[in-house]
C-alpha cells in the first residue's frame, strides 16, 4: 500500500492552472484535454492495482478512504474534462466573462476537495495502522 499511496500522492494534482493556460492560449484546449485523459488512464491503472492488494481487517478503514479518494479524484478529472470542453466551446464567444468560466469549475472543485478530505483520512488511519506492532 505504501507504493500505491506514494504514486497516488504524486498523481493527484489540481488542473486549475491548466485551464488558465488554455484560456490564455499558452496551451491548446486539445492538449489540456489530452493531459487529463492521460491522468485518467494512470488513475485507472492505479485503482486496478489497489483492488489487487490484500487488506487485513484492521486496515479496512485505510483502504476504504484511499479508494474513496481515488473515486472522487476520478470524478474530479471527468468533471474537469467536461468543464474544459465547455470552456473550449464558449471561448469562441468574445462576450463570455470570467464568472461564467469560474462557474464551470464549481463541481470539479467540490470533487477535488472531497478527494483531499478522504486522502487526509486515509493518511491518518494508515499512519495509525503502521504504528501498531504486528504479531508474527
Amino acid at each position: 500500500m505504501d507504493n500505491i499511496s506514494s504514486y497516488y500522492d504524486n498523481l493527484k494534482v489540481d488542473f486549475s492552472p491548466l485551464s488558465l493556460k488554455a484560456r490564455n492560449n499558452i496551451v491548446t484546449y486539445e492538449l489540456a484535454i489530452s493531459d487529463i485523459d492521460n491522468q485518467i488512464t494512470s488513475l485507472k491503472t492505479l485503482k486496478d492495482s489497489l483492488k489487487n492488494i490484500s487488506v487485513p481487517n484492521n486496515g479496512l478503514k485505510s483502504y476504504e478512504e484511499l479508494d474513496a479518494s481515488m473515486e472522487e479524484y476520478y470524478n474530479y478529472l471527468q468533471n474537469f474534462k467536461y468543464s474544459l470542453s465547455m470552456e473550449k466551446v464558449h471561448a469562441k464567444n468574445e462576450k463570455t466573462d470570467s464568472d461564467f468560466y469560474e462557474s464551470l469549475y464549481i463541481t470539479p472543485k467540490k470533487h477535488l476537495s472531497s478527494a483531499e478530505t478522504h486522502y487526509s483520512k486515509f493518511k491518518s488511519f494508515y499512519k495509525k495502522l503502521k504504528s501498531v506492532p504486528t504479531l508474527i
